[in-house]
């Protein structure tokens, strides 16, 4: 496949993500709020919940349209490895270590508070009482769905930096992840959007040692949204 294409496909994988901003806008007609005025987390649980499913709805359609076309012309093989065992395995069990330091780090330097899973399940518990489990299991769902396409995004745009530059072992997946997912946080969620900067070229980084395992990637890519 043509240099052109792979990149091409990871600027479409980025756009599923922006396909939630015209989700805001319907949050926006059931609440009868505006944009500025708008906070999911302040609406009743039942907002959240339609605006996940939703959501993920449209990610997941997006994944298998993508994967499938890829699988369909044998290019699948050229982006990922799915060994899940031997080095595979032992991948996923250092990306989980190296999540952990890196939320460490964040503690220290972003004083966050760490594990974000239940830092964010006993918010959800002041706002929403009862239901936070609910809505906990839907926006972990939503972080699932959110680490696949970033997976996605770093495997083309490193198979495009790679075909490009004819330099392999550089996390030319982690550059496009970061001027795309990375710096799209500025306009989502500025507060965090440094460290996301970061995050990303770990990711490409991690993409590159574990010789283009999609587990591998995938595993410390969704640790990292809830540990």
């Amino acid at each position: 496949m043509k240099t052109g294409r792979f990149f091409l496909f990871g600027l479409l994988s980025f756009s599923l993500l922006l396909l939630e901003f015209p989700v805001l806008f319907l949050d926006t007609i059931l609440t009868g709020k505006s944009l500025h005025e708008l906070n999911l987390w302040h609406q009743k649980w039942y907002f959240l919940i339609i605006h996940w499913t939703i959501t993920v709805t449209i990610w997941g359609l997006g994944i298998f349209l993508i994967l499938f076309w890829f699988k369909r012309k044998d290019f699948l093989a050229q982006v990922f490895s799915f060994d899940l065992k031997g080095k595979g395995l032992k991948m996923v069990l250092i990306s989980l270590i190296l999540v952990l330091i890196l939320s460490i780090f964040e503690r220290i330097f972003f004083s966050s508070n760490i594990p974000q899973i239940s830092n964010e399940y006993f918010n959800f518990s002041k706002l929403h009482g009862n239901k936070a489990i609910f809505l906990s299991i839907f926006q972990n769902i939503y972080y699932l769905f959110e680490s696949i396409i970033v997976v996605l995004i770093v495997a083309f745009f490193n198979k495009g930096g790679e075909l490009l530059s004819r330099i392999k072992g550089f996390p030319w997946g982690g550059i496009g992840l970061l001027f795309t997912w990375g710096f799209g946080h500025f306009v989502s969620h500025p507060t965090g959007a440094l460290y996301m900067l970061i995050l990303s070229i770990l990711i490409g980084i991690v993409y590159i040692l574990s010789g283009k395992n999609f587990f591998s990637t995938f595993a410390f890519t969704f640790f990292s949204f809830i540990i």
